[in-house]
């Protein structure tokens, strides 16, 4: 198995062949795992299972990571948020890993009509994240509504696993979660359920 994964992931090469036939010179990759390979998402999961701790919970699925967290104001929201970001970049960047700053966004949910058009500065690298008021997450839109449901959450399912579990059983418990969540009739998303 451990021949089979080094195989997988070193000395990796490609061409670029365009549509009249031209062919660019021969490129070896080094410390990419294939990308939607059945083998990416676990592969993955046991390359960062060593995650740090954060104060915000931490919500996964392959390689799509998203944080939250509450706090009774916003700068203590805020001066949360910066932290963590930066306690993941720097181990992100200590793994040979990159933030997708531009893909990165922020959002606050809150039940003050007066806040509601308050934005979050949570910056990485000197850059501010841009702020969403419904981002897209595992192709769930979500959003203030959340909030109206009492309870626990179905994203909850999703959280990362404590420690003792395998990266194996992360990713399955994840994925699990992933689908019940889509398929879960809920007012608390406010996204339609599938047929």
């Amino acid at each position: 198995m451990v021949k089979f994964i080094m195989e997988t992931l070193s000395n990796r090469s490609f061409i670029l062949q365009t549509s009249s036939g031209q062919c660019s010179r021969l490129r070896r990759l080094k410390n990419v795992v294939p990308q939607g390979s059945v083998l990416s998402a676990m592969l993955f999961n046991v390359y960062i299972h060593d995650l740090p701790d954060t104060a915000s919970r931490k919500y996964g699925y392959a390689d799509d990571l998203a944080i939250m967290l509450s706090r009774p104001t916003w700068k203590a929201m805020e001066e949360g948020l910066n932290e963590d970001m930066g306690t993941l970049v720097a181990y992100l960047r200590r793994w040979r890993l990159q933030l997708s700053v531009g893909k990165s966004v922020a959002a606050a949910y809150h039940l003050s009509t007066r806040e509601a058009r308050r934005e979050l500065e949570v910056r990485v690298d000197n850059k501010c994240l841009e702020v969403q008021q419904a981002p897209k997450y595992l192709g769930v839109r979500l959003s203030a509504a959340s909030l109206e449901q009492p309870g626990e959450p179905p994203l909850r399912r999703c959280e990362y696993p404590p420690k003792p579990w395998s990266s194996l059983q992360r990713n399955t418990a994840l994925q699990s979660g992933a689908e019940a969540l889509m398929r879960e009739r809920s007012t608390w998303l406010s996204i339609p359920p599938s047929e």
